[in-house]
């Protein structure tokens, strides 16, 4: 049996039935259309913003991880450059200063990366600022320990040429006066024992007997073997690298010849009595980068604290050179 529709008219205060239409049809069916796609939309629409799906829920959780690790490198990074910039301090201050070598200038261990676009690239990621900054520090990180890795080279070689050159540079008499029992006059200005004039006295005179031996006072080479005509008589000269250079006058002959390796010690050649000289003895010299020095200075190897200021004051006490 069909149901019939009623509707209240006021008019004739009577309810009357309702007639179909198909127009009034058509139009429920769109209202209702539209009212169920705005439904349906507005759910999706708080079902999408206001509650994570699965998915989401998962992608969230790792993006925090990931940040949190992010933040936890950084901070490591940041220990890190306070462990390089102590190394930094030691290696300027301490290892560098022992071996003479110049500071690493700022400019080369502050020095930039550079590329800076590659680090714009990603601040257009989540999290793209603070992924940014770390990835800067770790490079520059890296670039410093580069630079440090370099230093350590560097004084690693700054070590072999030191222990080159502690057996190298003069470091001993050369002739045998542990006891200091031979008369030595020094340098500076001294009276000269032929002409009677002041005259500066660029060496060390030690009064020995002819042939007492005559030793090289550290490692080198022989540079010279000769006959000088300019007042040394026979004569020894010994480069030792490292700018230094020893000269060994007088001589009555020598053992060595041009181009030969001495060690510290190694017997050269026999006191005599050649050339400008009033008496036997030994005139040594020693020079640094051509300029002569106190030979008195280089005796570290062979003499106390108490034997070198009885040396230096018999030296400086003699005032007439042999030569």
């Amino acid at each position: 049996m069909k149901i019939k529709k009623f509707r209240y008219n006021p008019d004739t205060l009577n309810f009357e039935p309702v007639k179909f239409s198909k127009s009034l049809f058509v139009q429920n069916l769109f209202l209702y259309s539209v009212l169920g796609i705005s439904g349906s939309f507005v759910i999706f629409w708080v079902m999408s913003h206001v509650f994570d799906t699965p998915e989401e829920v998962k992608l969230r959780q790792e993006n925090a991880l990931l940040e949190t690790k992010y933040e936890l490198l950084s901070k490591k990074t940041e220990q890190a450059f306070l462990v390089l910039e102590d190394l930094q301090q030691r290696d300027d201050n301490l290892y560098r200063a022992v071996f003479v070598a110049e500071p690493i200038p700022a400019s080369i261990r502050n020095a930039g990366i550079g590329g800076i676009d590659r680090y714009e690239n990603l601040s257009t990621f989540a999290y793209g600022k603070l992924v940014s900054k770390t990835e800067k520090k770790v490079d520059l990180l890296l670039r410093k320990l580069v630079v440090q890795s370099k230093s350590y080279d560097e004084i690693t070689n700054l070590v072999k040429e030191k222990a080159e050159m502690m057996i190298s540079v003069p470091a001993i008499q050369p002739v045998a006066n542990k006891d200091l029992s031979r008369p030595a006059y020094g340098y500076g200005p001294r009276i000269d024992p032929v002409y009677k004039t002041p005259a500066y006295h660029h060496g060390m005179d030690y009064a020995a007997p002819i042939g007492t031996e005559v030793y090289a006072t550290g490692n080198g080479t022989i540079e010279k073997c000769e006959f000088n005509t300019g007042g040394f008589g026979n004569m020894v000269q010994i480069n030792h690298g490292f700018g230094y250079v020893t000269v060994y006058a007088h001589l009555n002959k020598w053992k060595v010849k041009p181009g030969q390796k001495v060690k510290r010690g190694e017997l050269i050649g026999f006191v005599g009595n050649t050339g400008k000289s009033v008496g036997p003895h030994l005139h040594y010299e020693v020079h640094f980068k051509g300029q002569t020095l106190n030979p008195v200075y280089f005796y570290y190897n062979d003499l106390n604290a108490a034997e070198y200021e009885k040396l230096a004051t018999m030296a400086n006490n003699n005032g007439v050179a042999m030569d």
